[in-house]
């Protein structure tokens, strides 16, 4: 298909990069699993883990707090493609999608650094709040 008869599918786009976000965080908390398992962990320090988990839950916080709000309903006479063409509506979600993400591997990283747990929770929240923050939630109810 020629790429100019073609019209990109801008909501359909915004779910395919928000499932690649998913599988990027599951893949990564995933192999950093299997490496501490396999090879241990870097160090034990609680204190480093407390650090990631607590910066982790505040970029999740910010995340969830700030850059929320800045991403406006979809208005109900708007298709879903129409309300995704607006760049402001991409750009408020992608840096949403992007602190979440973020939030997730710096608790994974943690985990793979400290072998302790507590990152993993972040890492697991990061996981639900990309869960919630789908795009079709994020459009509201039309």
């Amino acid at each position: 298909m020629n790429a100019s008869n073609s019209t990109p599918d801008a909501a359909r786009e915004l779910r395919q990069v928000h499932l690649t976000m998913l599988a990027g965080l599951v893949v990564t908390g995933g192999g950093f699993a299997y490496l501490v398992q396999t090879g241990g962990a870097l160090d034990s320090s609680p204190t480093v883990a407390t650090v990631v988990t607590i910066v982790s839950i505040a970029l999740l916080a910010f995340a969830a707090l700030v850059l929320r709000p800045r991403i406006p309903a979809r208005r109900s006479d708007e298709a879903p493609n129409a309300y995704w063409d607006a760049l402001p509506h991409r750009r408020a979600v992608m840096a949403l999608w992007a602190v979440t993400e973020v939030a997730g591997v710096l608790g994974a990283f943690g985990y793979f650094f400290t072998g302790i747990v507590w990152p993993v929770v972040a890492t697991g929240l990061a996981f639900a709040t990309l869960l919630v923050f789908r795009p079709s939630s994020l459009e509201g109810a039309a």
